[in-house]
């Protein structure tokens, strides 16, 4: 089960397949962070189902965030201190046309939100595809922190403590083009091997 997965299982969107289609897309998002949409989905196809799923006034992202928050509730739990780092980041989105009046977006996100996932240069066209968009991206940007801490923290833990076999063994096979080992790597090799994907984060 991807980390996606697990953080929206419960997430109703009126469709089973609607939801099916969120955690696909914020699994490729989340596998590309610093590259466009089309290059994350990969495919024409793809690349159409989501922005449509973008389009879709039944994706409401305060229902998005929601969950999100909810699992990190669920994280927290049992926590004795929680630190709750903020750094005050501006969005400029004035060059980009069909998003008339959104002006500038000053409010508390990580640098990594802004640089890594190059949410400025999302081509939505439209404020509430746009808004869905920068939701995802935020949680993404919140796996992406949680897995570089954690790599940091901790490089010596096994890797399977953050990542599923798939996600580690498929990125030993892209990185070293060999079988991946039976013994999980240490999470601070796994972090170093995909910090090209994560924007050097």
């Amino acid at each position: 089960m991807s980390w996606a997965q697990v953080e929206f299982h419960d997430l109703e969107l009126g469709d089973a397949r609607r939801t099916a289609r969120l955690i696909r897309l914020v699994d490729d998002l989340s596998a590309q962070p610093t590259g466009s949409i089309p290059l994350a989905c990969e495919g024409w196809p793809e690349t159409k189902a989501a922005y449509r799923l973008l389009d879709n006034p039944a994706v409401e992202w305060r229902e998005i965030l929601e969950v999100h928050t909810t699992r990190t509730v669920e994280r927290l739990a049992g926590q004795a201190v929680v630190l709750c780092i903020q750094d005050t980041t501006e969005l400029d989105f004035t060059s980009q046309p069909g998003i008339a009046g959104l002006g500038r977006l000053s409010e508390i996100f990580f640098q990594i939100w802004k640089v890594g996932c190059r949410v400025e240069a999302l081509q939505m066209g439209m404020f509430e595809r746009l808004e869905r968009a920068l939701v995802l991206y935020l949680i993404i940007t919140w796996r992406i922190l949680h897995v570089v801490t954690w790599g940091r923290d901790c490089p010596n833990l096994p890797c399977n403590v953050v990542f599923d076999p798939e996600e580690w063994q498929a990125a030993w096979i892209v990185a070293h083009r060999t079988k991946p080992p039976e013994t999980p790597p240490s999470l601070g090799q796994m972090v170093r091997l995909i910090a090209p994907a994560l924007g050097a984060f």
